[in-house]
């Protein structure tokens, strides 16, 4: 699976206090919690339950989805590798990452079709500006994106030979997101919001507007986001998470 489709996606910080006597110089550890399984559904019919698989990093480590199918994820140095493998375990294909200083993928490819790189920048709080491909040197398509005062993402725009498509965010200010990059083992893909989406809105080149509303998230004692739903026209899909 690309990282676009995973396009899907998931940040938040919880307090995790250490087991140990009080004592006022001891600082409560703050960790990021893990997302296990997410299951996305049409109305009530499953389409996929995905677990993920994290190593000693906290990155993540594997993907394995309902049919047996999976995504290995391993690391070198600065370098990423993602292969996806059918249920028969035949790989299917290769994507090469590389990340800058910070782990941040600094561009990408697929392996199969190493003269597409897609090249990303971020600005100093690790939230990505731009997403630029190149075939031969050339740019095919552009993405810009913009962000709020909180930090969640609140517009970007896709720039293609087809026309460009914009879309605009809105989130949910009391609710906060335990599905972002950090929560799926992706930081490498940036910060991702602080907030739970409210509402899509999508204006594809042709000017023709589609709006997604997401519900209220749903949140288990420990704050964190176990279920939410968007609808579009009479569809809706829901995804539900559960934690490590």
């Amino acid at each position: 699976m690309s990282k676009k489709l995973l396009s899907i996606s998931l940040a938040c910080m919880m307090l995790v206090f250490t087991n140990c006597k009080k004592d006022n110089s001891v600082v409560p550890a703050t960790v990021v919690p893990k997302v296990k399984t997410f299951t996305i559904s049409n109305g009530s019919t499953v389409i996929n339950t995905v677990t993920l698989e994290y190593d000693n990093a906290a990155r993540r480590s594997k993907i394995i989805y309902t049919d047996g199918s999976w995504i290995n994820f391993s690391y070198t140095g600065n370098t990423m590798l993602q292969e996806s493998f059918n249920s028969a375990g035949t790989s299917q294909n290769k994507y090469t990452y590389n990340l800058n200083i910070d782990g941040l993928a600094d561009s990408y490819f697929a392996n199969a079709s190493p003269t597409i790189i897609v090249y990303e920048t971020y600005n100093t709080a690790k939230r990505i500006l731009s997403d630029i491909t190149k075939n031969n040197g050339v740019i095919t398509s552009e993405k810009y994106y913009m962000y709020d005062n909180l930090g969640n993402l609140s517009g970007d725009s896709s720039i293609t030979s087809a026309g460009t498509t914009t879309k605009t965010y809105e989130y949910y200010s009391d609710k906060i997101s335990t599905i972002e990059n950090s929560n799926l083992g992706a930081s490498y893909n940036g910060v991702g919001n602080k907030n739970s989406q409210k509402k899509l809105t999508v204006k594809n080149p042709s000017n023709i507007i589609t709006v997604y509303d997401y519900s209220v998230p749903e949140m288990d004692a420990q704050g964190r986001v176990t279920k939410q739903s968007y609808t579009e026209g009479f569809n809706t899909i829901s995804s539900a998470y559960t934690y490590y």
